[in-house]
């Protein structure tokens, strides 16, 4: 995946877990594909939210860029959300004993990282919330 923005989520005991399951079943892209497609929803519900995966909201757009954007007729109005491109870009790829999920976009790192004077507003990322949703995707795999 060149040019492709995916951070690495390490959770010990989830990790363990999935280890676990792999030496035990083999191949296990058949749930890698259920935790990436949640994972895309709960990233794509990150732009709607404008929050990050903890739920602190992002940095509020400067009211200069904020002004300028406005006059832009084909400009969607929220934050990272110029055309959409970004948003629209965030996919995954199921592997054997995990998932990648990321943006082609070479924007997407400024974005999750910051830069500059841009401010981090991260999209990715696994909050409370998804790891108790991946727990149950695996429970659910393994009945």
């Amino acid at each position: 995946m060149a040019n492709f923005l995916a951070l690495d989520y390490d959770d010990s005991d989830l990790q363990s877990t999935i280890d676990g399951l792999a030496n035990r079943l083999g191949d296990l892209r058949p749930v890698m594909v259920d935790i990436g497609e949640y994972m895309l929803l709960a990233t794509r519900d990150r732009f709607d939210s404008e929050s990050d995966p903890s739920g602190n909201p992002w940095t509020p757009l400067s009211p200069s860029y904020a002004k300028a954007k406005a006059r832009k007729p084909s400009a969607l109005r929220g934050i990272l959300t110029l055309s959409g491109q970004l948003r629209d870009t965030i996919t995954y790829e199921a592997l054997p004993e995990a998932v990648v999920i990321g943006s082609n976009k070479i924007y997407a790192a400024t974005h999750q990282l910051g830069r500059d004077s841009i401010p981090a507003r991260p999209f990715l990322g696994v909050s409370e919330a998804d790891r108790s949703e991946i727990t149950e995707i695996l429970r659910d795999y393994l009945n």
